[in-house]
């Protein structure tokens, strides 16, 4: 069996009176003093068995992919925007893009950072993507 004390706080106003006259507000509040407390503890620290339908070990249930894959992954295709897209020059796009609504902007976006990635037509695409904001 363990004992275990536990400190006392008292307030400030009680501190403040000085060891006598907070002697007399504890006797006051019964006068008992702190009793030390039993505390059990378990024989053993050891962690309690687990239960029988708990293995240990993983077992794979079920395995699912395409022969010749060689990692996990999600595999994503951007079509063109529109007909005739990659035959469309830079100028010919950012042309449409100024008058395009705002989600052929983010679908020429998209298609391009995935596929051809030209600067002057992402440019057309981000400047007709600010036009939102205002």
């Amino acid at each position: 069996m363990s004992v275990i004390t536990l400190p006392v706080r008292l307030s400030a106003a009680v501190v403040g009176l000085g060891w006598k006259a907070a002697r007399g507000v504890l006797s006051d509040l019964g006068g008992r003093q702190a009793q030390p407390v039993p505390v059990r503890r378990p024989a053993s620290h050891e962690p309690p068995p687990a239960p029988p339908h708990v293995s240990e070990q993983a077992v794979t249930v079920a395995t699912s992919a395409e022969p010749g894959i060689a990692s996990v992954g999600a595999e994503v295709s951007i079509a063109e925007p529109c007909d005739g897209y990659d035959r469309m020059t830079v100028s010919e796009i950012a042309r449409q893009l100024s008058a395009a609504p705002i989600e052929a902007a983010m679908a020429v976006r998209l298609y391009e950072l995935a596929d051809r990635n030209r600067s002057g037509v992402l440019g057309a695409a981000e400047r007709r993507l600010r036009t939102v904001d205002r």
